[in-house]
């Protein structure tokens, strides 16, 4: 969930230790994968996302809010973000 706008993205998959779920919302490339053992091939998972809004961050701080229906001490987030700049 994004506080600031208050737009969600659900996604309903089984993440096992080891895999990663990577979320692409870079225009063009939106995805979703489950990459079992954290490499690839990834497996398609956008039927698993429940709503489709794959929306960008706003322009300043964004506070971005995960959560998950089952989660260990050893569960682990990492959000990476990458600016992109239009013009010079």
């Amino acid at each position: 969930m994004n506080r600031t706008t208050g737009q969600t993205l659900t996604v309903h998959a089984t993440v096992r230790v080891g895999d990663v779920l990577e979320i692409d919302t870079r225009p063009g490339r939106k995805r979703v994968e489950l990459l079992p053992g954290g490499t690839g091939p990834g497996v398609n998972t956008w039927p698993a996302v429940g709503s489709a809004a794959m929306w960008p961050l706003v322009g300043g701080p964004d506070l971005i809010e995960v959560s998950a229906a089952v989660a260990s001490p050893s569960s682990s987030i990492e959000l990476i973000y990458t600016p992109r700049y239009l013009g010079h």
